[in-house]
């Protein structure tokens, strides 16, 4: 999903671990994480370059 989404799939797989689901997170929290949210995206692209300079 992070692929057809258009994003960096190891800096969302990094990202995914640093933030590990657990059973306090609600609701948005979880759609936070989904590969679709346009912030999340924002989110990687700016690792992602960051991680490139």
């Amino acid at each position: 999903m992070a692929k057809v989404n258009g994003i960096n799939v190891y800096q969302y797989l990094s990202y995914l671990l640093e933030k590990i689901l657990n059973d306090s997170m609600n609701d948005e929290d979880l759609e936070f994480m989904a590969p679709w949210n346009e912030a999340l995206k924002s989110e990687i692209e700016r690792r992602a370059t960051s991680s490139n300079q």
